[in-house]
Parts: structure tokens; C-alpha cells; sequence
């Protein structure tokens, strides 16, 4: 567990560096701020200035390390895509919605029922899970959950109240209605699909989700149905160790940086490309088989000795087993020629390694070398990309620190040091990034998050205020003639008569204007229904304004006299 942490940690340190990295060529370099990094365009003919959709991450697997450089991008608010053929079950989105479905379908399930408390749907606190199993310390938390809904009446006692009623109405769907109906009205009551669009990656969120639907839909035509089917076929695939591939909901133009592997990679080109994980070891998993194989060299097995209880390789696996090696190596090259090569202007190298002092000093073995080709045996005896390029890079007039570092005192040979090329190496130690990390993860959003809890009103976090004041603020400048025809036929101006049109008023709002008839219309019929009811109430008023008017001149001189 320790070495797996390790591992996840390496890779977010390696993840923030190359994030770093491409937040400073987008947003402009921090020592040249006037001159941002420029790409070409083939398109407009000329530079312009570098987008997120002009660079590539590309990695030997994107097991393991995709998500986690998925997951530092968004931090940084970088936009990035990843296309991968596992992890589906993974993500947040899917772990949330399924247990969701699993206490539907069976409420006494504690792990499932406390991810749904705990998760935005309901929205409960660690604090308030564990005041729940007060209530019931031993047994179902499912118990304690329904006493806690008996209790006092407080703001925890609602929210469980208001769960465990939507949750009976829930399972009675379930059993009255098909699944897809079940997972489209869970995702609109709950408003967790739009709560999941507005968390960073929230487009491709939503797609995991709309996935799920579909598939529960393809799911429905077969001759399983139901949730407890559904939940079961999902189980029997995570069981047999297999996934499904996060939901593809990206577009040719999307301004998002691509992570994707060297073998994906192939044919396409980027401006700017960022070589990831080239510290990883090889993977040599196949050699360590009791017997291997080879096409010209044959079986190389293992020696097994009952007797002595012993086991150990012969020569012909020995032999299999160089040859087998050679090849792995050979592949492992090509494949780095391919990432290498995918970069139109700018190639970027990055990788980690634990002990940097040791290897440097292993690199710069042959830094004397007046071949420019590395020693065969230090290329068959690489174990990562890094023991590749390393070696050949000490040798490079730009090398100078890592000769330095690895307490190098000889000089590459001159033809070789002062080659031409380019090279800007940089060297950062661990826990510069891993207290940067903590606070990216821990800082960043406090005072954001402390504000919207006590309501106080945000300062705008984009540039583009100035656009959406202008688009939601806006008026039409011409309410008074909304409603007025433009024209009106000959025909239709009795109709537009008796009907009273309305004309709109900016300070009355809307208003009904009688309009009186053409004379040559009033001189040809008599008095419309309208017309006679417009002069009942003329009368009308007339009559008590008349009354009104008396009763208070009588009443004004009672008192005079």
C-alpha cells in the first residue's frame, strides 16, 4: 500500500510540473511576459500565440496516470481530455449514481447508503453520519437511519426525512417503471447531473452519466430486466476484473489539452508535445514466466529439482530470455521515436526518479565516449526511457549540471558538447512540488469556499464580465411600438377595432385604448357591443361623479351653517 501511494505521488509531482509547464506558455512565461510562446498556423498563415488545444501529453499507458493528471490539470484549472479504456467505474460520478441504485434496490447495504448521504444528493456530514449510528449503535445503519427520523425535529432530522421519503418514492418507481425511466428521473430529481456539470470536467461528467443511461436502456432490450439484473451485471464485470471506457464527448476544435498514449498518438502531430512518465520502468512482467518461448531459439524452461526442493533457470531460458529482452527494448524504442517525433516545434521531456545523485553518476559512465552512439551495453541495461535519453543529454554542453551533480569531472568530447541543438534541462527537487501540491489541493479554494458559505457576494472570476453584463443586462431600445402592427389591410381594420388592441406603455405596462371607428364605418352600421358598453360606462361614471360631487356640496354646507 505504501509503494502504490508512492507511486500516486510521483506521478501528481510529475503531473503539477507539466502543468506548470503549459499554464506558463498559454498564460505567457514569467520572466518574458512580453513574449508569449508563439505556434505557427497553416490556417492564418502566420505565428499566433499558443492555446490549450495546441498541446499533447502523451505516456507509454494511461492506466493509473491518466486520471491522476486529469485530476491536477482541473486544480489548475487547465482543461484537458483523456481517452481511456478503463476507469469508468472509477470516476465519482458513476461510484455516486450506482450506489444510489444499489440502496434503491436494497437499502441495507451500509457502504452504499453512507456514499449517498455523504454525497451531494442528501449532502450529510461525517459529523452527522456519525450522530446517525448513535442512534442505533449496533445492527443496519439502515436502522439507525430510520430512527434518526423519529427524533426531534432539527435540520438533520429534515434532511433524513425529506431522503427517506424520496427514497420510498424511489423504489416504488423502480418496480413500476423500466430502468432507463428509473435513471432519467433519479438524474433530474436529484439534480445531480447538473450538479456534476459544474464541477470541473462537468461536460464529460455529464456524458459518464449519460452513458450509464444508455446503458442501462441496451441493458433493457435483452431478457434481464430490472435494477437487481442491472446491478448484477455491473458487479459480474468489476468482479472479472474488467472496465468500460469513460463516455467520448469531445470535439475536433475543443480549446482542452489531449492525454492520450504514444500508441494513440500515432500519425497525429502537435505543436508542442509533452513526453509524461519517461521514468516508469519497463514493463519485463513476461520474463519472469517459469517457461518462455521464442520462435527461432524454442522452449526455455525452468529446472525444477523435487528432490532438493529447488528451482532455477537453464541455460536455454537464459538464452530465451536475452533474446526476449533484446526485443522488449527494441519495441520500447521504436515506441519512443514515435512520441518523439509527434512534435512540430516544441518536444518536452519529462520523468521522475528516486535517487537523482545515483543515477546521474550512472548516466555520465560513459560521458567520455568520442562515438556519438550510447554503448550497447548501457542502452540493453536501461530499465526506463530516462536511462536512454539521460546519457545521451549529460553529453550536451547544456548537460553541464547534471555532470555537476553526479560528480562527472571529465568533458564530453568537443564535437559531441557543442552540438548544435537545443536543450533547456531543468532539474526541480520533490518537496518543492509536494508543499506546492498541498497547497493547490488544500488553499486554492478556501477563500472561495469560506465566502460562499457565509454568503458574501463573489468578485467576478473571469474576463469575461464586460460580455455577460452587456448580453443579460441588455433592454430593447424600442418597447413603446412592441405590439403596434407594422401595416394593417384595408379588411382588417374593423377587426383591429373591436378587438381594442393592446399598445404597450414603458411606465403603465400593458393597456387597452379603446380606438374609435371611421367616421364612414359609424355613419354605415350602428352602435357596436363594445361601443354600447364604452357608453354604459361613460354614464356611469358620469352619474357618480355627479352624486359625489352633491353629497359633498350638502354635507360642506350643513357644517357652514
Amino acid at each position: 500500500a505504501d509503494t502504490e501511494k508512492e507511486e500516486i505521488d510521483k506521478i501528481k509531482i510529475e503531473a503539477q510540473l507539466v502543468g506548470e509547464k503549459i499554464k506558463e506558455m498559454v498564460s505567457g512565461n514569467r520572466n518574458n511576459v512580453d513574449k508569449p510562446f508563439l505556434v505557427y498556423d497553416k490556417k492564418i498563415k502566420d505565428y499566433r500565440q499558443i492555446t490549450y488545444k495546441d498541446i499533447a501529453v502523451l505516456m507509454r499507458t494511461t492506466s493509473n496516470w491518466a486520471n491522476v493528471f486529469l485530476d491536477v490539470f482541473h486544480s489548475l484549472g487547465i482543461p484537458s481530455y483523456t481517452e481511456t479504456d478503463t476507469g469508468y467505474f472509477e470516476v465519482i460520478e458513476i461510484r455516486t449514481f450506482l450506489s444510489l441504485l444499489r440502496i434503491i434496490d436494497n437499502p441495507r447495504q451500509d457502504i452504499a447508503l453512507a456514499a449517498v448521504l455523504r454525497s451531494p444528493i442528501v449532502g450529510l456530514s461525517a459529523e452527522d453520519l456519525g450522530n446517525i449510528r448513535l442512534y442505533h449503535p449496533k445492527g443496519s445503519y439502515f436502522d439507525a437511519l430510520k430512527k434518526a427520523s423519529t427524533s426531534k425535529k432539527s435540520d438533520l432530522n429534515i434532511k433524513i426525512n425529506k431522503f427517506m421519503a424520496n427514497l420510498e418514492e424511489w423504489r416504488s418507481l423502480a418496480r413500476s417503471s423500466d430502468l432507463a425511466s428509473l435513471i432519467w428521473t433519479l438524474l433530474k430529481e436529484t439534480g445531480y447531473y447538473d450538479f456534476v456539470g459544474g464541477m470541473p470536467g462537468g461536460r464529460y461528467r455529464q456524458a459518464n452519466l449519460r452513458a450509464l443511461f444508455d446503458r442501462a436502456r441496451q441493458f433493457e432490450t435483452t431478457t434481464f430486466r430490472g435494477l437487481f439484473n442491472f446491478l448484477r451485471y455491473i458487479d459480474n464485470i468489476q468482479e472479472s476484473g474488467n472496465d468500460l471506457g469513460t463516455a467520448k464527448a469531445l470535439g475536433e476544435n475543443e480549446n482542452v489539452v489531449r492525454i492520450m498514449s504514444i500508441h494513440k498518438s500515432k500519425g497525429l502531430e502537435f505543436p508542442v508535445v509533452i513526453v509524461s512518465g519517461l521514468g516508469k520502468n519497463f514493463n519485463f512482467q513476461d520474463l519472469n514466466k517459469d517457461i518462455l518461448f521464442d520462435k527461432d531459439y524454442g522452449l526455455g524452461p525452468t529446472f525444477v529439482d523435487p528432490d532438493k526442493r529447488i528451482k532455477y533457470p537453464t541455460i536455454a531460458k537464459f538464452a530465451v530470455r536475452n533474446k526476449l529482452k533484446l526485443e522488449t527494448l527494441a519495441e520500447e524504442m521504436r515506441i519512443l521515436y514515435v512520441a518523439m517525433t509527434r512534435a512540430k516545434e516544441k518536444l518536452i521531456l519529462s520523468g521522475t526518479v528516486k535517487d537523482i545523485k545515483r543515477n546521474l553518476a550512472n548516466w555520465s559512465r560513459n560521458v567520455n565516449s568520442l562515438k556519438w552512439q550510447l554503448p550497447i551495453e548501457q542502452t540493453a541495461n536501461g530499465k526506463s526511457y530516462l536511462d536512454w535519453l539521460c546519457p545521451a543529454l549529460i553529453r550536451h554542453r547544456s548537460g553541464e549540471e547534471m555532470r555537476k551533480l553526479g560528480s562527472c569531472n571529465e568533458l564530453p568530447p568537443e564535437h559531441i558538447r557543442q552540438d548544435k541543438s537545443n536543450w533547456n534541462i531543468k532539474m526541480h527537487k520533490y518537496d518543492q512540488f509536494d508543499t506546492s501540491l498541498r497547497e493547490i489541493q488544500k488553499g486554492e479554494y478556501e477563500d472561495l469556499i469560506e465566502k460562499v458559505k457565509n454568503l458574501t457576494p463573489l468578485e467576478p472570476q473571469s474576463d469575461f464580465e464586460y460580455l455577460i453584463n452587456k448580453n443579460f443586462r441588455w433592454e430593447y431600445p424600442y418597447l413603446d411600438i412592441v405590439g403596434k402592427p407594422a401595416k394593417i389591410a384595408a379588411s382588417e381594420i374593423g377587426e383591429n377595432v373591436v378587438k381594442e388592441p393592446f399598445y404597450y406603455n414603458k411606465d403603465k405596462g400593458k393597456q387597452n385604448i379603446p380606438v374609435k371607428r371611421p367616421e364612414f364605418l359609424q355613419k354605415s352600421s350602428k352602435l357596436t357591443p363594445t361601443e354600447f358598453g364604452s357608453l354604459d360606462r361613460d354614464i356611469l361614471f358620469s352619474l357618480i361623479f355627479i352624486i359625489i360631487k352633491r353629497l359633498f356640496y350638502y354635507i360642506f354646507s350643513y357644517f357652514r351653517c
